[in-house]
């Protein structure tokens, strides 16, 4: 895998065409995250940028990474009882695993098709995580897990398959390094009680005092 710089990783998943045309994406939504400053001790994996309706041109994603008012952004404020940028100096960083948004379904959940996942995560995912070499690493839903899973070079933990489960805690080995991976539900419904305990968990493991 090329060893790009975190800008030139951007500037691929701003030029990238991949997905373009194809039915249930919005590419003309962007996510672009800005260098995690520091080390990152504690990655969480989200899905995918918000969708929004009527964008006539392609538009950075307003997410968790850049929006005060994203519900992602204030449910890990909740958990972990802190401000954001207290956060991420504390070493918590956040990247999705679809770099534009998904057309919600009529249940209005944003559901990525496992295609979507394996064209989108190799290209840009898997090239942020490399980078980054997070010690602890937790998924939120299985689209996060699929993506994680689809890093070349990443091995496959025993009890751990693309398509479940969606909880336990398992040891990776990915290229040179090895970290721990926990999957949790994605934080909506019934799901929002495992994620937390969960994500208070994870950064157990990764030693990040976020209280």
């Amino acid at each position: 895998m090329n060893a790009n710089s975190w800008e030139e990783i951007q500037r691929e998943i701003w030029d990238c065409s991949a997905c373009e045309g194809k039915s249930g994406v919005e590419f003309r939504i962007r996510q672009q995250t800005k260098a995690l400053s520091g080390q990152t001790k504690l990655l969480v994996v989200a899905v995918a940028p918000p969708f929004q309706s009527d964008v006539p041109q392609k538009v950075i994603a307003r997410s968790v990474t850049n929006s005060p008012d994203d519900p992602l952004r204030q449910f890990l404020q909740k958990v972990f009882g802190s401000s954001w940028d207290n956060l991420a100096a504390q070493g918590l960083g956040v990247i999705h695993a679809m770099k534009c948004a998904v057309t919600p379904n009529e249940e209005g959940f944003q559901n990525p098709s496992l295609k979507m996942i394996d064209i989108c995560a190799p290209r840009h995912f898997a090239q942020e995580f490399i980078r980054l070499k997070p010690p602890v690493v937790i998924a939120l839903g299985g689209a996060a897990r699929r993506a994680i899973m689809k890093v070349p070079g990443c091995g496959r933990p025993n009890g751990l398959t693309l398509s479940g489960p969606l909880e336990g805690e398992y040891s990776v080995r990915c290229l040179d390094y090895e970290f721990t991976f926990i999957v949790t539900k994605f934080p909506r419904g019934q799901g929002r009680h495992q994620a937390q305990r969960d994500l208070e968990m994870a950064a157990g493991r990764a030693g990040v005092l976020l209280r």
